[in-house]
């Protein structure tokens, strides 16, 4: 069965990467879960150093790029649509709207400026950024 699982690609050396899956293979491991393994350790080495690093808050510009992203299939998101799982990961990446945004707001406003045609994905980021926004705004005066 495929994995859903974002998919990152990385161009390097022929000799780098015989001497990785030399590595992966001493370690009785598959060159995707080294690779992994390596990665695991630099993050926790950076955020032993520098701090935890929180990726539940985003910036409006952030959110949208990350929803073209993925709608547009660029990696490390292999085949994505949006569907309940994507809306619900950015939603919950932006809690600082949370108390004034539910989640059908939120994919109320990325689907009004979300296109498919003729096979590709078409989104105004600036839209969807200004529509979180003004809702936002809107709601908050309201109060």
């Amino acid at each position: 069965m495929p994995s859903n699982l974002p998919v990152i690609r990385v161009r390097t050396n022929e000799d780098t990467v015989i001497k990785i899956k030399y590595v992966a293979k001493y370690d009785k491991k598959s060159l995707s879960k080294e690779i992994e393994s390596l990665i695991f350790k630099r993050i926790e080495e950076f955020e032993s150093e520098h701090g935890e690093i929180k990726i539940e808050q985003m910036n409006l510009s952030e959110i949208a790029q990350d929803i073209q992203d993925r709608l547009t299939k660029k990696p490390p998101y292999g085949d994505c649509i949006l569907d309940d799982n994507t809306i619900n990961e950015l939603y919950n990446r932006y809690e600082i709207y949370h108390d004034e945004i539910t989640k059908e707001e939120f994919e109320k406003i990325v689907s009004k400026y979300t296109k498919f045609k003729e096979g590709k994905v078409i989104i105004n980021l600036d839209k969807v950024i200004k529509g979180v926004k003004d809702l936002f705004d809107r709601k908050c005066q309201s109060i």
